[in-house]
């Protein structure tokens, strides 16, 4: 059942907006929470803590604690890249690796020096 619960947490962390700070009873409603057993509910916050650590694609960090102890967590704004030249490759709303990031660089790079007839652009996609 505790796995049921994280994989429902987890899915409404998408309902999360970037930079909001939370509780992982936020990510229920008020009367789903309270029917959780208290033992699950210890079980429940480890376990998004460990999956929020060992995952950086949900975009979430662990906060402070609040006064009542409880484990914070804060939604980190989304990366976005944009459209790439006239070829109008949309780099998709994802958090990209340093290296991935440089090895695209190289390959824009080399694109433009082999002047294919158009002049690359990156715009901010909204």
């Amino acid at each position: 059942m505790v796995n049921d619960l994280l994989a429902q947490a987890i899915n409404e962390v998408n309902n999360i907006r970037d930079n909001e700070v939370f509780l992982v009873k936020d990510l229920f409603k008020g009367y789903e929470w309270k029917r959780i057993e208290l033992n699950e509910r210890l079980r429940l916050g480890a376990l998004f803590l460990n999956e929020v650590t060992a995952n950086p694609a949900l975009r979430v960090d662990p906060h402070e604690k609040s006064s009542a102890k409880q484990q914070k967590y804060i939604k980190k704004e989304s990366r976005r890249e944009g459209i790439v030249g006239d070829s109008d490759l949309l780099f998709h709303e994802e958090i990209l690796d340093e290296e991935f990031e440089q090895q695209l660089n190289k390959k824009i790079n080399a694109l433009i020096r082999e002047d294919r007839g158009y002049a690359p652009r990156v715009e901010e996609v909204k």
